[in-house]
């Protein structure tokens, strides 16, 4: 092995190796959270989805858009639970 392989097996051990859709539900909600998010343009909007959804099957991705939706203060999904 290289001294170049050593370095870089030894800075591999210490990262977790998680699936794209193991860290979705953050990333929506740092996205979402964003105040400005909103005002973007759509082609903006859609980048930016796109991007976040890199990897992730459609399958998760829709299963995690809806649970975020369930979840979600004043979705009214909350609110139909409720009553």
């Amino acid at each position: 092995m290289s001294r170049h392989d050593t370095k870089h097996s030894k800075k591999m051990r210490g990262m977790l190796n998680l699936p794209p859709a193991a860290l979705l539900p953050q990333r929506l909600n740092a996205l979402w959270g964003d105040p400005a998010w909103p005002q973007g343009d759509d082609a903006a909007l859609q980048g930016e989805l796109d991007a976040l959804s890199k990897g992730v099957s459609s399958v998760n991705l829709i299963a995690t858009l809806l649970k975020a939706y369930q979840v979600a203060p004043g979705s009214g999904a909350d609110t139909a639970r409720s009553s």
